[in-house]
Parts: C-alpha cells; sequence; structure tokens
C-alpha cells in the first residue's frame, strides 16, 4: 500500500490510510471510511451502465487505502462491493460505525428506510457525514442527503443521474473532494 500524502491549503493532510489535521497546534488523526449504498435502487442506470458498476470502477481508482463498508439491508465490511440488493438501512451502517475515529464519506442515491433516524444516528457518531448523493437534483433524495450533511456538520454534493457523459469521472473527483475535506 501506497502512502501517498495529498493535501490542501487548510492543513489537512490525507494519506491512503489515514488523514492527519494540523489545527491550533494540535493534531488530529481519522482513518477515511467510503460507507457505500448497494440497495437494490444502484442497479438502476446512468447512461449505459449500472450505477453500482460506475461506483466499483470510481472505488478501485479512488479509494485506495480507506476502509470501505457496503450497506442495504446489512451492513458489510470489505473491498468487495457487492451486487445491489436490498433496502436502505443506513441507521443500521451508522451504528456499525459508532466510535471510530473517521473521515466519513457516504454515497448513496436515496433516501433512507428510516430518514429521522437515520439522522439521529448520523448525529450520534460524533463525526461530519460527508454526502455524495448520486441522483436528480431537487428530489426527495437529494433533500434527505441534504439534510444529513448539514446535521452532522459535512458537506455534500449531488452528482446528476439526467448527465451521464463523464459521469464516472465526477464520482472520483467527488470522492477525492470530499474526502479532502475537514
Amino acid at each position: 500500500m501506497s502512502n501517498l500524502i495529498l493535501s490542501n491549503q487548510s492543513g489537512l493532510e490525507v494519506s491512503k490510510t489515514r488523514i492527519i489535521k494540523f489545527e491550533n497546534g494540535a493534531i488530529t488523526e481519522k482513518y477515511p471510511v467510503l460507507l457505500l449504498d448497494v440497495s437494490g435502487s444502484m442497479n438502476r442506470e446512468v447512461g449505459n451502465r449500472r450505477k453500482i458498476d460506475i461506483l466499483r470502477d470510481a472505488v478501485t481508482k479512488v479509494g485506495a487505502g480507506m476502509d470501505i463498508y457496503s450497506f442495504s439491508s446489512s451492513v458489510v465490511h470489505s473491498r468487495f462491493i457487492p451486487d445491489p440488493q436490498g433496502q436502505t438501512n443506513l441507521t443500521k451502517a451508522f451504528q456499525e460505525l459508532k466510535g471510530r475515529s473517521m473521515q466519513l464519506l457516504l454515497i448513496s442515491d436515496g433516501v433512507a428506510d428510516d430518514p429521522d433516524e437515520a439522522i439521529l444516528a448520523g448525529i450520534a457518531l460524533h463525526c461530519p457525514v460527508n454526502v455524495l448523493y448520486i441522483g436528480e437534483p431537487w428530489d426527495v433524495g437529494e433533500e434527505f442527503m441534504r439534510r444529513l450533511a448539514e446535521a452532522t456538520g459535512g458537506k455534500w454534493t449531488t452528482l446528476d443521474t439526467m448527465q451521464p457523459d463523464g459521469f464516472g469521472d465526477r464520482l472520483e473527483a467527488g470522492i477525492e473532494k470530499l474526502m479532502l475535506t475537514a
């Protein structure tokens, strides 16, 4: 595994295995975690490819060294991203991650099974939940993801599935950008 370090102007460094932030003379160390929605809706296509296949390619290219959790009705901790099936049990996924020191990026295409409980579970993580929403702007999924990010102090970005050209490249760039977000 490489130990490539990326940095931005805010003093945040990202190695492929940990994130170190220097702020006010203190050092904070967190580990990058990707939380990936693999519910049944990830079988839908963007252009002529399934969302899950585009996500797998992007994670393969830019997710080296990041801890990967996939969730649907259950939660899986593995570099292997399973085929889409089941519901969107985001609450269970957040409960699985509770207590970890992490820089979290959630990638999802929809609303959690129980949106209010998911937001409460996200707040209980005590870390920002950065969100990369894969869907159409101004729909209920985007609204939920925005609310979740704001409630936890995270950032959010929407990748518009109605614009399939370059979607994979935009997904990779979004992962890199939001993992550099403190």
